[in-house]
């Protein structure tokens, strides 16, 4: 696939996309003018994915006290082994939230709203 850059878009196992997911990350990428799009089957596939993809060793994250057990868990223990650094405030309060950011370290702010 495109995404993955090793040239397949045959949909060979399912893990790695199919025809029917492939034509809706294609439309969605359409939508938002973005040239990919890549769905999940779960909200923590696509946090904890994301999350990977782009912290590095030694960067800091800001999260309110509402998220989702299981994020702020991933984010206080899985993370912390890589050397990222998980910043909880309550939400709402803007001014901790705000004293929590670390200048060139904080690289992601996380707050999610249940459904």
């Amino acid at each position: 696939s495109k995404t993955w850059g090793d040239g397949n878009d045959r949909g060979e196992y399912g893990r790695y996309g199919n025809p029917t997911v492939a034509a809706v990350e294609a439309k969605i990428a359409a939508l938002d003018g973005a040239e990919d799009a890549v769905l999940y089957a779960s909200g923590m596939n696509a946090v904890t994915s994301l999350l990977l993809t782009i912290l590095p060793t030694g960067s800091h994250i800001v999260m309110t006290s509402d998220c989702y057990r299981r994020t702020r868990q991933f984010c206080q223990t899985f993370l912390a082994r890589f050397g990222i650094e998980t910043t909880v405030v309550l939400n709402g309060d803007y001014e901790a939230l705000e004293s929590a950011i670390i200048p060139r370290k904080t690289r992601f702010i996380i707050s999610e709203s249940p459904t």
